[in-house]
Order: C-alpha cells, then sequence, then structure tokens
C-alpha cells in the first residue's frame, strides 16, 4: 500500500511542476499573471499537501532544470555546467547589502 501512497505523491508532485512550468510558458517568463499563476499552483500544493510537498516540487523542479540544461549542452557540444553558468550568470548581481 505505501508503494502505491509514494506512486501517487510522485504524481501529484509531477503534475504540480508541469503545471507551473506550463503557467510561465503560457504567460510568459515575468509578467505578473505568470507568477499568479505558479503562486496558484504551489499554493495549492502546499494547502494540500503541506510545505514538504512544496520542498519536493522545488527538488523536482532542479532535477529537471538540470536534464533541460545537459540536454541543451549536448544539442551545443558544451558541457552542462558552462551551460548553466552562463544562463545564470549573465544577471547583474543581485543588491543583498
Amino acid at each position: 500500500m505505501e508503494d502505491d501512497e509514494d506512486d501517487a505523491y510522485s504524481r501529484v508532485l509531477r503534475q504540480a511542476v508541469h503545471d507551473a512550468v506550463r503557467a510561465v510558458l503560457l504567460h510568459g517568463h515575468s509578467p505578473p499573471e505568470a507568477a499568479s499563476a505558479e503562486r496558484g499552483v504551489f499554493g495549492w500544493l502546499l494547502a494540500e499537501h503541506g510545505l514538504q510537498a512544496v520542498l519536493d516540487a522545488a527538488e523536482e523542479m532542479v532535477s529537471d532544470l538540470g536534464e533541460a540544461f545537459a540536454a541543451i549542452a549536448s544539442v551545443e557540444r558544451l558541457e552542462p555546467l558552462r551551460v548553466a553558468d552562463g544562463w545564470y550568470h549573465d544577471q547583474p548581481e543581485p543588491d543583498v547589502g
């Protein structure tokens, strides 16, 4: 029975991640509509399954992003870390002081 619960939980997480990514792709990367749609997905996940589910979904998203960078790197014939570093380091340093 526990395996069925684990499988159901995994499916919920995968669907939430999928829904959040679709929200961004449907609304663009920065508009308020995308952020609102993402918050709706993760708000539902938090309300229905708790904080651990949100943390698990974040872990799932990071894993998926790593796979995406590896796929891009393969096509571009680059190292995955170079792709990831270029993706994140092309932004200005945040002012956290």
